[in-house]
């Protein structure tokens, strides 16, 4: 098997930052700690960091993490000094390194991991990924690669010299992935600011990464506006549940009161999702196998955080210099953390953004499912890999998943429609295949107790709050 190792370059000054980066806080421990979580998933070989400004500060981290280091005795000389000191460092020990800048510390493990595959099957001097055909980090060099760029004059830095080698025949291969952190770097404390607040979310897609799935499915214009319709749905009847269980709407008034519920800093803890797929009733749909009924229970893991202390560069805690930005982002990250009556309304909105992106292929909420989770997003691809046909949780309570899926089954095209109405149409459709009929039949049965489930905690009868708040925007 091919060994592949990764190098990450934590020498910088941090002259804008004002700090230095790799120390900096991000989730429960370091940038430098988030990072190596990051990649050592992804490789079989060692993961070196090259240390240079505050040195012993870095270093002493890296040993933390069981991080080999390579000092930089130039860091001034620039980052591909840096660079070269890591290539140096590793180079015959691999045949393939992964370089990441510690200032680029979003990149998720499902890019890396596809990286590194995509390299193990075209065996590219230099693989890429690429986030809506737009190159970022980390690169993937081959040994041979490696070798070059040590002899190189280091014009244009490692992007100046890889360039080059490709212009003079060197092979590439681009994988495209959904992860806008290969090109989000983090040079100020505004950006690190808008990283730590992000944190806490990077278990949902950006509008950026859920455009890039879209694309590399395929998803037909009319499917994604069916798609956009059901999260409208979905959001409208968390919105009201959210109302109910907080206790803003009254039992008397919940028929007519609408409400209003921001969605920002929503953040829900992971759960089991029982997912359901029914023999038949995927052959009414329109697919082309009938597979055995089968229900799972996936288990969601939590959002990526790394723990540990938090070590910085100076004596003290988070840098005096970011009293507004960064300061202020990590103390409030923790409070985006679920209340048990608060539903994951980004993750509602993302999976039934989502929910049919490999619509018209067999089984194509397994499809989608497994296309999330791949690029690194379990959580939703969970809830879309059961929004088909799920039964009614055991507790009380409905979950996120639940929404999406009964959001579905309100929606026809970009319209609303009574749920009984739809299934009632699928049963006339099938009445010559008892069989299907019978799957059918006890899909809606297991629709409509979700719904019951729904309407008994809100006291409201769900179409007609649809039809108010959908139709009105009121969510």
């Amino acid at each position: 098997m091919l060994r592949i190792g990764a190098i990450v370059l934590a020498a910088g000054e941090g002259k804008r930052m004002g700090a230095c980066k790799p120390l900096l806080p991000l989730g429960a421990s370091t940038v430098l700690a988030h990072v190596a979580k990051t990649l050592l998933p992804a490789i079989n070989g060692p993961l070196i960091a090259v240390t240079g400004h505050h040195g012993d500060a870095v270093t002493a981290e890296a040993l933390r993490l069981s991080l080999e280091t390579a000092e930089n005795t130039t860091p001034q000389d620039g980052m591909f000094s840096s660079v070269r000191t890591g290539l140096a460092h590793i180079v015959g020990r691999v045949d393939g390194v992964l370089v990441l800048p510690a200032d680029i510390p979003f990149v998720r493990t499902a890019t890396c991991a596809l990286v590194v595959e995509a390299f193990r099957r075209h065996r590219a001097a230099v693989t890429y990924p690429t986030l809506c055909g737009e190159r970022g980090h980390p690169p993937l060099l081959d040994a041979d690669t490696m070798r070059a760029v040590l002899a190189s004059s280091g014009d244009g830095g490692l992007r100046g010299v890889l360039l080059a080698l490709e212009r003079q025949g060197g092979t590439t291969h681009d994988v495209a992935v959904a992860d806008e952190g290969i090109v989000t770097d983090m040079d100020t404390p505004a950006d690190h600011a808008q990283l730590v607040a992000r944190h806490p979310l990077r278990h949902i897609p950006t509008p950026r990464e859920r455009e890039a799935l879209l694309e590399m499915a395929g998803t037909p214009a009319r499917v994604r506006a069916h798609c956009r319709m059901v999260a409208r749905a979905a959001l409208a009847m968390a919105a009201h549940l959210e109302a109910t269980r907080r206790g803003f709407i009254s039992p008397f008034a919940r028929q007519s009161a609408p409400h209003d519920i921001s969605t920002s800093g929503a953040h829900a803890e992971p759960r089991s999702v029982p997912a359901s797929t029914t023999t038949h009733a995927m052959h009414a749909e329109g697919n082309t196998t009938l597979p055995h009924t089968a229900t799972a229970h996936v288990a969601c893991p939590p959002p990526d955080v790394t723990t540990g202390p938090v070590p910085t560069c100076q004596p003290g805690h988070m840098p005096d210099h970011m009293p507004g930005t960064a300061r202020d982002a990590a103390q409030q990250a923790p409070a985006a953390t679920a209340s048990p009556q608060r539903l994951d309304r980004p993750l509602i909105h993302a999976a039934a953004t989502l929910h049919d992106i490999c619509k018209g292929t067999q089984r194509h909420e397994a499809a989608g499912g497994a296309l999330l989770t791949r690029h690194g997003f379990p959580e939703v691809g969970s809830i879309i890999a059961a929004h088909r046909d799920i039964a009614p949780q055991a507790g009380p309570e409905i979950d996120e998943a639940a929404l999406v899926m009964l959001a579905d089954k309100y929606v026809r095209g970009v319209s609303l429609i009574p749920v009984e109405e739809r299934f009632d149409e699928r049963l006339r459709e099938w009445a010559h295949r008892p069989d299907v009929a019978c799957d059918i039949a006890a899909r809606k049965a297991r629709v409509l107790m979700v719904r019951d489930l729904f309407e008994s905690e809100t006291a409201t009868e769900l179409f007609p709050l649809l039809q108010r708040k959908v139709r009105r925007g009121t969510f």
